[in-house]
């Protein structure tokens, strides 16, 4: 099958046009065709993450979020079904397989390309924003970064609770922001950018979602923590910090967090239960997946995807579409 996939080379990706194997699915899993794919930061960070990593990903399809037709059965989920979720084994391919409960089913009216955008995003979106436990006491919520991918989901879903929602971004990504429903806009571009300021002055915000602070950008935390009140939540998906990634990634295997007090990190869980959730937010309107681009499934369209991931300026999402006409 045709495949682009991780290489021997660290950071480099591999074009097959049909040399690659069709996987067939383990006992909990199903096999499905994909139609699209959604691009995500970590799918290209991947394989310098971790020592070794690069030689246990070579020859693995590059990608985590698809939508596609099911053309192995599994439990509740039948041939023909259309499905969206998230595989482990790759997606970037003519066929993937994926567990049965990281998949939902895709429902009518959404089209493929909406659904492969959805999963991993939205689901660290929503794992976030319940960790700030939004309510009446705590409703102001700042998100740094939220024009991109996980933001604009942040964005979304905070107004879904009832938050007030200050949004960190670009001048140029004003309306587009606000459009997605942010009450406040701060443009980190602007000459003179810091915390506290005249919209979010000290003790303000309840909590900061901070989708932007990591090893290869700006660590916001020393600046938004200044418009943070005292007993207010820190939550990210990264940091700059080798500490905190360790203290993140242990506390995931612990029965008690080993994280700062005040502070967590998350990442994506996407399971059934909160797709179904997320694709019915969408029916409904609360939720929309902002698409930058759509690309082909080519040589040319998914280097073109990487290109614009890391260029750190997509503003919402970028997908492949298995079935554009090229």
């Amino acid at each position: 099958m045709k495949a682009f996939t991780y290489s021997d080379k660290a950071g480099d990706m591999a074009w097959h046009e049909g040399d690659v194997k069709i996987p067939k699915p383990g006992r909990s899993q199903v096999q499905v065709k994909v139609m699209a794919v959604g691009m995500n930061p970590l799918d290209y960070k991947l394989p310098t993450m971790v020592p070794f990593s690069s030689y246990l990903l070579r020859g693995r399809p590059v990608g985590f979020d698809f939508s596609g037709k099911v053309t192995v059965p599994n439990g509740d989920f039948k041939e023909g079904d259309i499905v969206y979720g998230v595989t482990f084994k790759g997606a970037l391919a003519e066929y993937t397989t994926a567990d049965t409960s990281r998949i939902a089913k895709v429902p009518e009216g959404m089209d493929h390309t909406t659904a492969a955008g959805l999963p991993t995003a939205s689901t660290t979106a929503l794992a976030a924003l319940r960790k700030g436990k939004i309510s009446e006491s705590t409703r102001n919520v700042l998100i740094i970064g939220a024009s991109g991918g996980v933001g604009c989901m942040g964005v979304q879903i905070a107004k879904s609770l009832g938050a007030k929602v200050w949004g960190v971004c670009s001048g140029k990504n004003e309306e587009f922001v606000k459009s997605l429903g942010a009450d406040e806009i701060l443009d980190y571009t602007k000459s003179g950018f810091a915390f506290p300021n005249k919209q979010c002055p000290t003790d303000s915000i309840d909590v900061v979602f901070d989708t932007v602070s990591s090893p290869e950008d700006l660590n916001y935390e020393p600046l938004a923590r200044k418009s943070l009140r005292q007993g207010g939540k820190y939550i990210t998906t990264n940091s700059p910090s080798k500490l905190d990634l360790a203290r993140a990634i242990l506390s995931s295997f612990m029965p008690f967090n080993l994280q700062r007090s005040g502070y967590f990190m998350v990442t994506s869980d996407a399971r059934t239960q909160d797709l179904d959730t997320l694709a019915g937010m969408v029916m409904n309107g609360e939720l929309k997946v902002p698409l930058q681009e759509v690309l082909p499934f080519t040589e040319e369209g998914c280097r073109k995807a990487f290109d614009l991931l890391k260029s750190r300026r997509v503003k919402g999402k970028v997908v492949i579409d298995m079935e554009q006409k090229l």
